[in-house]
């Protein structure tokens, strides 16, 4: 998905690796900023809630509506690009 507009507002679901998570509140707002990744695409995930029993390296499913794109520096150094999604629901796969 290199052009999200056409997906904007739908509603997608993925199943991905989760990487890594960064977990913040905002007035009393739990907002949860997760790095997922398949094996083509990098993708953000920002919702507005906890991640639940989801730890780093889990299999996960999520559903969410694409918003945009972000670019950023991998750990090798290399410059990527990823799918930023608000997401919904998310779970691990057992």
């Amino acid at each position: 998905m290199k052009n999200p507009d056409p997906y904007r507002g739908k509603i997608l679901d993925y199943k991905a690796v989760a990487l890594s998570f960064i977990e913040q509140t905002v007035d009393d707002v739990p907002i949860t900023f997760i790095h997922i990744a398949d094996r083509k695409h990098d993708y953000f995930l920002i919702m507005l809630k906890e991640k639940g029993n989801i730890k780093e390296h889990d299999d996960i499913r999520f559903w969410g509506t694409p918003i945009g794109t972000e670019s950023f520096e991998a750990k090798d150094g290399k410059q990527r690009t990823a799918q930023v999604f608000f997401g919904s629901h998310i779970e691990k796969i057992i």
